[in-house]
């Protein structure tokens, strides 16, 4: 796979559950960043009838909390909705890219890492944090802790996305701590990318 062609430049930007990854997204976005969300996408894919006529064939269910159930709790499943979801996916994002008014998007990519995704980037970012601010978020959050484990042995581990990242934002700390290094991040792209 290859990077875009377009003017456009994609940012990926990505890190494991309850990490801050769209808090981050949503920050880019009020400083005035194109930004768009594959897990939105998903959310509008699973609204078309093609769609939910293939998941409820593979899982008797179209219901995105049934489906994810079954997909975290095997990697066969898990693999067989990816095949077909992410063709569908990267479509949408490149009718997006169409659209765009700036030089630079940024895509919130949850498997940046765990798929090619991350190669068509033209820089990546991971929003990462340690395992007890992690594990706070999630009781937070009324995540069982079965449930979270499930949806992080689908992910690669932390460690090993910060060797591929070329920025790690470290989301240890409060919202406003994170809204300001979102906004420094903001105006270095822009600078950049300008």
């Amino acid at each position: 796979m290859t990077k875009c062609h377009t003017h456009t430049r994609l940012i990926g930007l990505t890190g494991n559950i309850a990490s801050g990854k769209s808090a981050v997204l949503t920050y880019l976005a009020q400083c005035g960043a194109q930004t768009l969300s594959c897990d939105a996408l998903v959310r509008e894919l699973y609204q078309k009838p093609c769609v939910r006529q293939q998941l409820q064939k593979w899982f008797s269910s179209a219901q995105p909390a049934e489906v994810a159930q079954q997909v975290f709790a095997s990697a066969s499943a898990r693999r067989k909705l990816e095949r077909f979801l992410h063709p569908l996916v990267w479509e949408r994002v490149q009718q997006f890219l169409a659209s765009c008014s700036k030089g630079w998007l940024v895509l919130e990519v949850p498997l940046l890492f765990e798929t090619d995704w991350y190669t068509r980037m033209d820089l990546t970012v991971l929003v990462a944090g340690s395992q007890r601010t992690l594990a706070k978020r999630l009781r937070a959050r009324g995540l069982s802790k079965e449930s979270y484990q499930s949806r992080l042995n689908a992910q690669m581990p932390q460690e090993d996305k910060m060797k591929l990242a070329d920025i790690i934002l470290f989301n240890d700390s409060s919202k406003q701590a994170l809204a300001a290094k979102t906004k420094r991040l903001y105006q270095a792209l822009e600078t950049f990318y300008a």
